[in-house]
This record gives structure tokens, C-alpha cells and sequence, in this order.
């Protein structure tokens, strides 16, 4: 059958454990390629999907930059500019949309449980609008320090840098997610976060570079045709670099989260729900009779079976996931 037919059972669930202790800049990029190698197979079938608005949304955000360019040039109409600027957003908040999507895959995966699109779209939809606000707001404030000291903005650019990821892992607001970043980045050092994200940076640069040596008859080609089918090869290549890019990105800017998580003192990203910070003190006793907790297992928001104490997915006794 083919991979993506609905027919077709879940694909086997893997878990790969993230770190139980704190790392370096240097150590979190190595993880973050090592979490790309290990999950990549089960996260793909739906990554393959989610990389087709994201390769829409990639070209359409070029065509809408250029066309921005074109305006700014000759001096546009202002209903001219206002259609450029829509588009440029709506480009910018589907990628965003991509990003969360493939993010509540790779969670699903890291909590022990089949990586199911459906599921890690439902959360995408009941987050995106919230979100998208929140962006609109640290893009601001981003710009805004950009255009005062520059050191304002870069400061809030770093500080707000894992907010996209505080719902999908600790289930809060996307407005206290601003917040929230703001303060595990500055409990576990400014400096540290930045640094870790600049090598994330020289990363993905380096994984863009080769993705485009491979890619450059694609791109030749799409350079001398003309109309739609060079919009599609222009198309192809951006869905293509979703498919690779996403979840390298995402895993390691997970792997960066995590980090800050373990530096404030919780747990690892995968089990940092709010039961599991307080199954410890809010946990019954088991049952007398049979010395087991009688309580049964329940489906968590996200599709996983969560066990009676609050822990969702296979966990070993070392407070990572078992393989």
C-alpha cells in the first residue's frame, strides 16, 4: 500500500530520549543531528504533507518579497503595497503553522507514541490563532528594538526564542509562552541561549547549502522557464527543503528547550507536563488489594496513553524513554 494511504496502520512509535543533563552550545547542536537521524523515519510520512503548504508558503513569500522590491522601486499605489504585504503575512503565519505542526509530531514521537498527523494538526488549529498574535507582537517588539539600539531587539529575538514550543510542550497560553521563554532564557544565561542559537543558525545554513548544490539543476531550471512551470519547480525545491529542513530545525531548537527545562530544574521535554512536575506529591496510593494502582490508563490530549501517575509513553527508571 502506499505511504500515504489512510488505510495503512500508525508506523511503529520510537523514543528516543533527550538529555537528562545540561549541555553545551556545542553539545546541543550534536544532539539535535542525532535526534534528526533517529526520528526522521517516523516523523516523515507526515512531514511530507505538512511540507506542501510550507513549500506554497516559501514560494509565495518570495514572489511576495520580490514583488515588494518591484513596488518600492517604482513607487507603488498604496492598495499595491497593502495586496504585498498580506500575502507576505499570510506566507510568514503558514510557515509558522508548519512549524507547530511538525513540532507536536516530533513531541508525539519523544512522549513514546506514533507520530499521527491528524492529531498534531487538531493542536495546531486549536493553537494557531492564539499564537499567531503572540508572533505579531514579538515581531514588533523585535522591530522595535531593531530600530532604536538594535541591541534591544536582538535581545528580545533571543529571548523570545523557544515561545512557539511552551504550549505544544507544557500546555500553556500562547501569550504566557512570551513570557515563559523570556524567563527560561534568562535563568539559564542570555549569552548561553544565544550562542546555542547561533551555532543552530550555522547549522541550518550548512544543511541549506548542500540542499541547494544537490538542488541546482532544479533551480537552473526554474530560472529559464517562464509562468507555472517555473512557479512549480520553484514549488518543488521548497517542498523539498521543508521535507529535510523542518524537522532538523525543530528537533534542535527542541533539543535547546529541553536544555533550558533542565537548567531550571524540570524534567525532560518529553514528560514536562504539569502532572508529571506534581505526580510526586498528588499521586494516591496504590490499590491494597492487588498493590497496583486500580486506576486505568487514559488517552492524553495528543492521542498518547497516559499511565496512572501522569507519565505518558514508556519511561525508564533513569527519566528517559526506553527505545
Amino acid at each position: 500500500m502506499s505511504a500515504f494511504d489512510p488505510r495503512d496502520p500508525p508506523p511503529k512509535a520510537v523514543s528516543p530520549a533527550l538529555s537528562s543533563v545540561v549541555l553545551s552550545p556545542a553539545q546541543i547542536v550534536n544532539q539535535g543531528l542525532v535526534l534528526y537521524r533517529r526520528t526522521l523515519a517516523a516523523v516523515a510520512p507526515g512531514v511530507l504533507r505538512i511540507a506542501v503548504p510550507y513549500g506554497l508558503a516559501a514560494t509565495l513569500l518570495g514572489s511576495a518579497l520580490e514583488q515588494v522590491g518591484e513596488l518600492n522601486a517604482n513607487q507603488p499605489l498604496p492598495a499595491e503595497a497593502e495586496t504585498a504585504a498580506f500575502w507576505l503575512a499570510v506566507a510568514q503565519f503558514t510557515m509558522l503553522a508548519c512549524t507547530l505542526a511538525t513540532t507536536s509530531l516530533l513531541m508525539q514521537v519523544l512522549r513514546g507514541a506514533p507520530a499521527r498527523l491528524g492529531a498534531a494538526l487538531l493542536q495546531t488549529a486549536e493553537l494557531m490563532a492564539p499564537l499567531a498574535l503572540a508572533t505579531l507582537a514579538a515581531l514588533v517588539l523585535v522591530t522595535l528594538g531593531v530600530f532604536m539600539f538594535v541591541v534591544p531587539g536582538v535581545f528580545f529575538f533571543v529571548a523570545f526564542c523557544v515561545y512557539s514550543y511552551v504550549p505544544i510542550v507544557e500546555r500553556s497560553s500562547p501569550w504566557a509562552a512570551l513570557y515563559r521563554s523570556t524567563e527560561l532564557v534568562l535563568r539559564a544565561g542570555w549569552f548561553h541561549v544565544g550562542i546555542s542559537l547561533l551555532f543552530i543558525a550555522v547549522i541550518a545554513i550548512a544543511a541549506s547549502a548542500v540542499l541547494s548544490l544537490l538542488l541546482l539543476p532544479l533551480e537552473l531550471l526554474a530560472r529559464a522557464g517562464d509562468g507555472l512551470l517555473s512557479q512549480f519547480i520553484t514549488f518543488l525545491i521548497h517542498w523539498l527543503s521543508g521535507v529535510v529542513l523542518l524537522p532538523l530545525l525543530v528537533g534542535s531548537m527542541i533539543v535547546l528547550y529541553n536544555d533550558l527545562l533542565l537548567r531550571e530544574g524540570r524534567p525532560p521535554a518529553a514528560n514536562s507536563t504539569a502532572t508529571d512536575r506534581t505526580r510526586s506529591t498528588t499521586q494516591p496510593p496504590a490499590d491494597a488489594g492487588s498493590g497496583t494502582d486500580a486506576r486505568a490508563d487514559t488517552d492524553g490530549p495528543d492521542g498518547t496513553r497516559v499511565s496512572p501517575d501522569g507519565r505518558e509513553g514508556p519511561e525508564g527508571k533513569d527519566g528517559t524513554l526506553d527505545a
